[in-house]
């Protein structure tokens, strides 16, 4: 998919041909570096390149998915409203994802 906003273009490609258990991959690129991200490395899964300086933060061994999980369980039991992964995100990432699937059927641009 390609998702043009007033100025940035982001190009977004997914696939869910897995040959052994779940992997979830990122690659963003800007201006001046870039973000990468693979579950299935056991060791420097993150890595920031900014220029020719690159970097590997300590991430959790885990899936984005089970820390939206732990973090709104962790608000459950403390009594706190959640203040991320608000349900107007959701409705928003569903919207693209129903865009995605119009203009992939139709071969046209799409606005969500």
């Amino acid at each position: 998919a390609q998702l043009i906003y007033d100025k940035p273009v982001v190009n977004i490609e997914s696939q869910w041909v897995m040959t052994d258990g779940f992997q979830m991959y990122y690659l963003a690129t800007f201006q001046k570096g870039q973000v990468e991200f693979d579950s299935a490395k056991l060791k420097d899964a993150l890595t920031l390149t900014v220029g020719t300086k690159v970097s590997h933060p300590k991430v959790k061994a885990t899936t984005g998915w089970n820390l939206e999980i732990e973090y709104f369980m962790d608000c459950v039991k403390k009594g706190k409203d959640p203040k991320m992964c608000m349900p107007q995100s959701s409705i928003a990432s569903l919207k693209i994802a129903e865009a995605e699937v119009k203009a992939a059927n139709s071969g046209k641009t799409v606005k969500p």
